[in-house]
């Protein structure tokens, strides 16, 4: 049976009462574990040499944190963690690549995605920047611009993620459901389709 490791990003695994993030996501992977295909996915950057160690017949890994920053954690510095990567990159898929992976921390990191590897990336994406940014003249303006892109992608989705900065963390991460939003009252009733 060949195996498929999958790092996920932190906020997948947040437990925000009601849902989790990714529970369509975890749930599916979890019905084709019967097929031919091994899924194990891992939580934290510190399991990935482990649970390479451990997994036989790895035919691919798809890194969501960046293990590269976070090498320390497998006792490895930045640059053995690159090497070790490249060297297992010869006969293991790994997506999203090491060179790409090399730039997780740098705000140009989801933007390489949706230019570069569409695919890769959550449909309909927008990234938005805002160079040169100052709070006391700019966060009134960025707020009206997102909420326009949120409303628009209304149209499209019932679920929104936003990330703001290049930061995975869990609370970087806003979900703007649009119909708990209108149950609660925040939104009226008809305003959004």
């Amino acid at each position: 049976m060949d195996t498929i490791i999958i790092l996920g990003e932190e906020y997948w695994f947040a437990n925000y009462g009601m849902f989790s993030p990714a529970s369509f996501l975890l749930q599916n992977l979890q019905k084709y574990k019967k097929s031919n295909l091994n899924y194990i996915i891992i939580q934290n950057p510190s399991q990935l040499i482990s649970t390479i160690n451990s997994s036989p017949n790895i035919t691919a890994f798809f890194l969501f944190q960046d293990v590269l920053s976070d090498a320390n954690l497998n006792n490895k510095t930045i640059l053995q963690m690159k090497n070790y990567l490249n060297k297992l990159s010869n006969q293991i898929y790994i997506y999203p690549g090491v060179e790409i992976t090399d730039t997780f921390g740098s705000k140009k990191y989801y933007e390489t995605l949706v230019k570069k590897i569409p695919w890769s990336s959550l449909p309909h994406s927008r990234v938005l920047s805002f160079p040169n940014y100052k709070s006391y003249t700019n966060d009134y303006k960025i707020k009206k611009i997102i909420w326009k892109n949120v409303q628009s992608l209304w149209k499209i989705f019932d679920k929104v993620v936003v990330k703001k900065g290049y930061s995975y963390e869990g609370k970087q991460v806003v979900f703007w459901i649009k119909m708990k939003l209108k149950i609660m009252g925040i939104l009226k009733k008809n305003s959004v389709k």
